[in-house]
């Protein structure tokens, strides 16, 4: 199975949450590619960064972290794809048209939504119920970890 990832289920693979570590684990045993984008990628490293500042995770951690993230993307345990950011602001604008006054939603979130579509990904993985729903009446298939 090829899978998109959202950010969350990507941090949970290298710093300690309340099962995030868990669904990331579970999530990544289910698919054969795990796909992200660049901007999968920055979100990480921001969420990562933040979580230091916040002192949930030192700064020993956030470097081991980022260069775990960067090993699994070296290694392609983690396939990175770029996409043409105005494509992806396109179909991110048509989704948003359909998705916000229906169910609400975060741009971000649509984002991810927009390059999942993009993609044609078997599933869209993610632990967010809302973003899953989202995906879903978009017509992807959703790997809801909870």
């Amino acid at each position: 199975m090829i899978a998109y990832f959202d950010t969350s289920l990507i941090v949970g693979r290298y710093i300690p949450q309340e099962n995030g570590t868990r669904f990331a684990i579970e999530a990544s045993e289910q698919c054969e590619t795990i796909l992200v984008s660049e901007f999968t990628v920055l979100e990480a490293k921001n969420a990562l960064r933040a979580a230091c500042f916040r002192k949930e995770i030192s700064s020993e951690e956030l470097t081991m972290a980022l260069e775990a993230l960067q090993d699994d993307l070296s290694n392609s345990n983690l396939t990175l794809i770029e996409l043409d950011a105005n494509l992806v602001f396109q179909v991110t604008d048509q989704i948003a048209h359909s998705v916000i006054p229906a169910q609400g939603g975060r741009t971000l979130d649509l984002l991810h939504l927009g390059y999942a579509m993009l993609l044609e990904v078997d599933h869209f993985a993610t632990a967010d119920k809302r973003q899953a729903a989202c995906a879903e009446s978009q017509g992807l298939e959703v790997l809801l970890i909870t």
